[in-house]
């Protein structure tokens, strides 16, 4: 097995927003917390072709043979490993649902400061 690939999805995320970091709590606190590695792109390191602008922009998801999801791919790869909510993720990959996830994404993630504020950077 390679040891460099991650036998957890690695969440990059902005530690700086209260949704993000919120989102993380949840996460770590669910029935599949142990399948999810948070890493708060403001304090560590990120992975190769990930800059810190595009980890600013957007929520990064690399599963455990180095795929990377971004955006409402990463939210969709996430709810896939919580059995219950597979099917939710299988439909918002289906195309005019993806559009639309992909707008509401953006949307959020533009606006999420001014929506949800900030936290205090340590």
């Amino acid at each position: 097995m390679d040891t460099t690939t991650p036998s957890k999805l690695h969440i990059y995320y902005d530690g700086t927003c209260r949704m993000c970091t919120g989102v993380m709590d949840k996460l770590s606190t669910s029935s599949r917390a142990g399948a999810f590695q948070g890493v708060d792109a403001t304090k560590e390191s990120l992975p190769a072709g990930v800059s810190y602008d595009a980890a600013m922009k957007h929520i990064h998801v690399v599963d455990e043979a180095g795929r990377k999801y971004v955006g409402s791919e990463a939210f969709l790869r996430i709810l896939a490993e919580y059995p219950r909510w597979r099917w939710c993720a299988r439909i918002g990959g289906l195309p005019l649902l993806k559009q639309a996830l992909d707008v509401g994404y953006w949307l959020i993630a533009r606006n999420r400061y001014w929506m949800f504020g900030r936290n205090e950077v340590s």
